[in-house]
Formats: C-alpha cells, structure tokens, sequence
C-alpha cells in the first residue's frame, strides 16, 4: 500500500502536464491573508493576531501538516474622517509526502478602507498583496520506478527524471476587494472577490514546466442576531484554479452569555457544520472568552480517496485574539467592531 502513495506523490508532483494549485484550509473565514488581502485591518481600531494549525491525511504515511501566523492592524482611523488603511503579515510553512517537500511563503499586505456613509456602516476595501514563496524537496527520499528490477529497490539506479534543482523560489502578486455592510443591529454582512498569482510564476522542479495558474476567489459572511443569545453565521467561499474548483458553504451557531445584562459579551460558544463539495462535511466548534476565540474543525473525507482516508481528511487549529485602539468616535461617529 505504500507504494501506491510514493507513486500518487510521484504522479501529481513530477507530471509536466498538471499545474500546481494552491495550500488550503477549511477553515477559510480564520485566514485572511490567503483569502482576500482587502481584509487586511479590515475593522477601525482594532488588530489582530491568528495561528492556524492544520494536519491533513494523518492516516497516510505522509500527511501534510501546515502551520501559519497571520497578524494585522488598521492605521490612519483617527485622521482620514471615516476612512482607514489596513496593513497584514502572513507567514506559512507547509511540509508536505514522503520527499519533505516544503513551501514556506511570506505575504505583505497593504489595504485602503473606504467608508460610504457618516455612521461608517458600509465601506468598500481594495487590498494589494506581495507575496514570496520558496518551495524545496529531498530527492533522496523519494523513490522512482525506473530504479525496480522486479519488487527490489536500488536507490543507486538513475532516475531518469528530468530535474533540475531541489528548490526554487519567486516573488508573487495579489488583489482583492470587499464590500461591508451593517444591515440593523442585529444584521451584518460582507462579500468579497480575491485574485491571485497575477504574475503566473513557473512553479516545477524539472527543467521545463508550466506556470502557475491564477486563482480567483469569491467568498461571503454574514451575522445575524436571532435573539436575546443566539446568533448565526452562515458562509460561502468559492475558489477556481487551472481548472479545478472548490466550493465550501455552511453555518455556525452561536449562543452568547450576557447578552441581556447590558454588560459586554463575556463568552460566546460555536459550533457548526460546512461543506466541500464532493470532497468533505467539515464539523466545527469554537469558543470566545473576551478578545480571544480558539476553534477547532475536523474534516471527514467523501472523496474518491476515502478507501485510503478511511474517511479521515483534515484536523484544523485557529487561535485569534483581537485588539482595540483608541477610539475616535466622538469626531467621527460610531465604531463597529465585531467580535471577529
């Protein structure tokens, strides 16, 4: 059976005619930076901080595990009469099959928050991203068909691969907006439309490959209050690249303690289903005490991989606190900040 994955491996990492496709987590609502870089400092007065913990396929002998800090802050919202910037910071490292191959990826992120209204209830966003990614691989720890003579293995048989180094590196573009809309007091949105890899870097550790497609992402979220404790929070992410797609659509619910004291919410408690289509149900559940929200998913494979899965997909971590500044609502009108 290990066999059958170093060959899957082999397959979807050293045929000239696929493209790569980008790192994924399911929960697509906790990272901002790969989402939609018109996130950054998305809210006045407020910053945040994020890490997410993902491990994918633990019942393979190779699963991919990826870990990524994520941190942003609005800037400028005392001085632009309503408007913000918002600067981001993502860093990730993906290790990933049975040859360690890494990608370790460093974002910038710089967004203009544009308000429409004097109480500061809708804005429009545009964010601009640069984004540098090394990716590298251990040769040594793979192995090939070409090097079997029969069932024995000789590791000092060629290859006969046409590689041309073990790592490669290049600097990548991306954009986004937003669009964020306070309905009432019990109702709140946001939708949104991403680009990505705008100067389609060739991505391949053979001598010759094909650029990396671009990617483009529509996504949307909304809160809404349903009583004195009860929230939900349905949303929507789709993503197309090279050809493939993903869609994930769902809904939290949420029960809030406090919320009829007239003191602020103390603690809040989650819990919720998505779903990838023809790929996986991703079960969630989370907890906010103050500033802090941790959250966790597991994802339960439906795909044409589950007799190797055994319905297993994904385990996801998200740990996040937010911030506030110095509030300016006396020269500026209100300030809406929602708890994430």
């Amino acid at each position: 059976m290990k066999k059958i994955y170093i060959f899957l491996f082999l397959f979807i990492a050293f045929r000239q005619d696929i493209v790569a496709q980008d790192i994924h987590f399911s929960q697509f609502f906790n990272i901002p930076g790969l989402l939609n870089p018109a996130q950054s400092g998305q809210y006045r007065l407020t910053y945040r901080a994020i890490v997410n913990y993902r491990n994918q396929w633990s019942t393979i002998p190779a699963p991919y595990v990826t870990p990524m800090l994520y941190g942003d802050l609005a800037l400028m919202s005392c001085k632009l009469k309503g408007d913000h910037m918002g600067l981001s910071l993502t860093i990730l490292n993906d290790r990933a099959g049975n040859g360690d191959l890494n990608t370790f990826q460093t974002k910038i992120a710089y967004a203009y928050h544009k308000a429409l209204d004097l109480e500061l209830h809708h804005q429009i966003s545009a964010g601009f991203q640069v984004d540098f990614t090394r990716k590298a691989i251990n040769f040594s720890k793979l192995l090939f068909q070409s090097q079997y003579i029969g069932n024995d293995f000789d590791g000092n048989i060629a290859s006969n691969e046409p590689i041309r180094n073990d790592n490669f590196s290049y600097i990548d573009l991306n954009a986004g907006l937003l669009w964020t809309s306070i309905i009432s007091k019990r109702t709140s949105f946001n939708i949104g439309a991403s680009i990505h890899h705008l100067t389609q870097p060739r991505e391949t550790f053979l001598r010759e490959g094909k650029k990396l497609g671009m990617k483009i992402i529509g996504h949307g979220s909304a809160q809404i209050q349903l009583g004195p404790n009860f929230t939900t929070s349905p949303a929507i992410m789709y993503a197309q690249q090279t050809g493939a797609q993903e869609i994930v659509i769902g809904n939290a619910f949420g029960y809030n303690i406090n919320m009829n004291t007239g003191r602020e919410n103390l603690a809040s408690f989650y819990i919720g289903l998505w779903y990838r289509l023809q790929d996986a149900y991703i079960l969630f559940t989370g907890v906010d005490y103050r500033n802090v929200r941790f959250s966790f998913s597991y994802d339960i494979n439906n795909s044409g991989l589950k007799p190797a899965s055994l319905r297993q997909g994904g385990a996801e971590l998200s740990l996040a606190y937010v911030g506030f500044m110095k509030d300016c609502r006396k020269k500026y009108g209100t300030l809406f900040c929602p708890r994430f």
